[in-house]
């Protein structure tokens, strides 16, 4: 077994261990999360499905009953990654930007092809994009020599992952496209570490109002949920 194959085999034991009858919403939520987890570490070798599976992974972890219309899903990750910040008393998200994946993000902040602006531009929507994504690059190395102000680094790499995502999505790359390979893989690889975190957190707080899931079971319950 590879070692993330052992993360989700690892945290489902762990969610199984938690009283399920005291918060079914919750035992769900990290249920869901961590199948598609264990999708993405099933295929190791085929990162664009593991980018896709991540990122329902994390959806499942963050979509709240009722906010899909009320909030854009930049102000819904910001909010969730504040909350995930602030009970991660150990710190484990801080190392994994600040010291791991530090290297992997200014690469992955220099790439333009995931910089929505960039795009917006090619469209003839907006007159210019050097300009601010020099800015938001500058921005970033400032934000990785000051620790404390962790949701705002945090913040501007999710938006480069989510352009990633929806290049992928909305059917803008080639399935194993060799002209993004190096993006696939750099995003892959990182929210291959981010997901387990941040389940881990998660479960190890299970009294914290992480709100009411999206799509509820309805009916009889099943294994599956």
């Amino acid at each position: 077994m590879t070692k993330k194959t052992k993360s989700s085999s690892r945290l489902k034991s762990k969610l199984k261990a938690l009283d399920r009858s005291s918060d079914e919403s919750f035992y769900i939520r990290l249920h869901r999360a961590i199948s598609w987890l264990m999708a993405a570490e099933e295929h190791n070798d085929n990162q664009d499905f593991q980018i896709i599976s991540y990122w329902i992974s994390l959806n499942s972890c963050y979509a709240i009953s009722g906010d899909v219309d009320s909030f854009g899903e930049g102000s819904k990750l910001t909010e969730f990654f504040e909350k995930i910040i602030e009970v991660d008393k150990q710190g484990t998200i801080y190392e994994l930007f600040w010291t791991e994946f530090s290297g992997i993000i200014r690469v992955l902040l220099n790439n333009q092809f995931i910089y929505k602006r960039y795009w917006l531009y090619q469209r003839g929507q907006v007159s210019s994009w050097k300009e601010g994504f020099e800015r938001d690059n500058l921005r970033a190395v400032r934000l990785l020599q000051n620790p404390d102000r962790s949701v705002e680094l945090i913040q501007l790499v999710m938006r480069r992952l989510y352009q990633m995502r929806n290049q992928l999505i909305h059917g803008g790359a080639t399935y194993q496209s060799r002209v993004n390979r190096d993006q696939v893989r750099d995003s892959a690889n990182l929210m291959g570490r981010l997901l387990p975190l941040i389940i881990e957190i998660m479960t190890d707080h299970p009294d914290e109002a992480w709100g009411e899931i999206y799509y509820p079971v309805v009916g009889t319950r099943t294994d599956a949920d």
